[in-house]
């Protein structure tokens, strides 16, 4: 895998570094070290363009956490500007109280690199607010790299390259994506319909040769699965590899069954969005020191350990969803090639439940080629995947944010790009030690006070869809926070799962 590695970084960095500002993708496959290669190479560029900075962004924010603690620990904090926020935004058309002192804690992106979300990003882009648009002037003259680009929802995935592209060419930005799983860009319309316009250029291109990251995960489909199957078999291939074992599923609720029955076992963790960052961090720190002590550590996990954390665990299973997905669980399995070859099973949960739209038709596609024997992991069945989810969605603006925006509808193009379409309200929890109350503020405090309780909290809080809020709210389980923006969950939250929701309420989350 190093020199694997040391290619991957070599291309980059020769391919980047004096090439012409514009669109660049860089495919890659998982554990191929493209963070910090990236980051390299678009400061290498940076420097013989003379631009101004690099904004990086990844799709969550623990995985934008764990790159900014790695980041920082090369380059410091006077240079790295960790920019993401647990806190819903604050509405900028609120004038007065929480609202408006909320708004002023926003981060202003002024150091040479930035480490923040896609959301952020490109929300920046198409949002009509300025509470948002005051960082857009920020990325002029700048490289910005959209980490796991597959991540960004297909609807909208060719207004947001377009709007990349127009960037790029009118404000000296050289873009570059960044996944293993890379979606077809260079057949969307803003690259076919544009003539002028130059196609998406790849950075690593073939890699020929001996292939480590192809040799170290084979996938092993399992077909049709009962829960208690799942957790036997997890718990054998546990036994046999030092107790260690990974199982990633696709919704919150399969994630709480599975750990239920494997509570039990040696070293059984867990990580979903109900756990708070902080919960979160410890968890994962707990989980990489147990991997490298060799001592047994099974892992439950929803979608978020897939995309960039850096875990190695000797065998995995993952419920069957998008092709995407299972190629970023096998990267959380014998990550540094230190094993002549791991095995990822595929299953599919008899019980289980898939996420709607979108993911559950990737879902059944992969499915479909699964069942043709293609592996997942290979190159041509990538390929294989996106032309039939392209040829079942197309690669058309269907919601026609192309349009609002040629039309200069700022607030319709604002209404339709949104990356998360489920609105979320934020709530803080008691974990180690913190209480949520504690932050609570008198009418007469001032903006630091606020910005200061902000700071403090963001820790622990835990996005709800606003429906699961609601109905929390109407159980008694919420209250508000006097003086910040804010909620306490004063339901039931523990050192395993976290946030215990509702059961009818955990279907959806990931």
């Amino acid at each position: 895998m190093d020199g694997l590695r040391t290619e991957v970084r070599r291309r980059t960095v020769e391919n980047l570094a004096a090439a012409p500002v514009g669109v660049y993708t860089l495919t890659a496959p998982t554990g191929a070290g493209k963070t910090l290669t990236v980051v390299e190479a678009a400061f290498a560029h940076a420097e013989y363009h003379g631009l101004r900075r690099v904004v990086m962004a990844a799709p969550f924010t623990s995985v934008v956490t764990q790159t900014a603690q790695v980041l920082r620990e090369l380059v410091g904090d006077e240079v790295l500007l960790e920019h993401h926020s647990n806190i819903a935004d604050p509405d900028e058309n609120v004038q007065g109280g929480p609202g408006i002192r909320a708004r002023l804690a926003a981060e202003n992106w002024d150091r040479p690199l930035i480490a923040t979300t896609s959301v952020q990003l490109l929300e920046t882009l198409f949002s009509n607010r300025t509470s948002k648009l005051r960082k857009l002037h920020r990325l002029a003259r700048s490289v910005v790299i959209i980490d796991e680009v597959q991540s960004i929802p297909w609807v909208l995935l060719e207004p947001a390259v377009r709007m990349l592209a127009q960037v790029s060419e009118a404000f000296d930005v050289t873009v570059v994506l960044c996944t293993a799983t890379q979606p077809p860009v260079g057949l969307l319309p803003t690259f076919k319909d544009v003539p002028a316009r130059r196609p998406p250029v790849e950075l690593v291109g073939d890699l020929r040769g001996p292939r480590p990251d192809l040799e170290r995960v084979v996938t092993v489909p399992l077909g049709p699965t009962s829960w208690d199957e799942v957790a036997d078999l997890v718990a054998d291939h546990a036994g046999r590899n030092d107790g260690q074992a990974v199982a990633v599923l696709n919704t919150i609720a399969d994630t709480v069954t599975l750990y239920g029955l494997l509570a039990g076992a040696p070293g059984v963790r867990y990580l979903s969005t109900m756990l708070c960052p902080a919960h979160r961090r410890r968890v994962i720190d707990g989980i990489n020191s147990d991997l490298e002590a060799r001592r047994p550590v099974v892992l439950v996990s929803t979608q978020m350990i897939e995309a960039g954390v850096d875990v190695d665990f000797p065998v995995g299973f993952r419920a069957v969803g998008p092709l995407t997905s299972i190629a970023q669980t096998a990267g959380r399995i014998n990550r540094h090639g230190t094993r002549p070859t791991s095995t990822l099973f595929v299953f599919d949960p008899e019980d289980g439940a898939t996420p709607p739209s979108d993911y559950r038709i990737a879902t059944k596609i992969t499915q479909q080629l699964i069942s043709q024997g293609l592996d997942p992991l290979r190159l041509e069945a990538v390929v294989e995947f996106y032309r039939l989810f392209a040829a079942t969605k197309g690669l058309t603006d269907e919601l026609g944010i192309n349009s609002a925006r040629d039309a200069l509808d700022f607030a319709e193009v604002a209404q339709l790009f949104q990356l998360i379409t489920d609105e979320t309200v934020a709530v803080t929890v008691p974990y180690a030690g913190f209480e949520p109350m504690s932050i609570a503020l008198p009418n007469a405090a001032t903006i630091r006070d606020v910005r200061h309780s902000l700071r403090l909290a963001s820790p622990y809080v835990v996005n709800l869809r606003l429906s699961a809020f609601n109905r929390a709210s109407a159980a008694g389980l919420t209250t508000s926070i006097p003086g910040v923006p804010l909620h306490a969950w004063t339901g039931v939250y523990t050192n395993d799962t976290g946030l215990d929701l509702p059961s009818a309420e955990r279907s959806l989350h990931l």
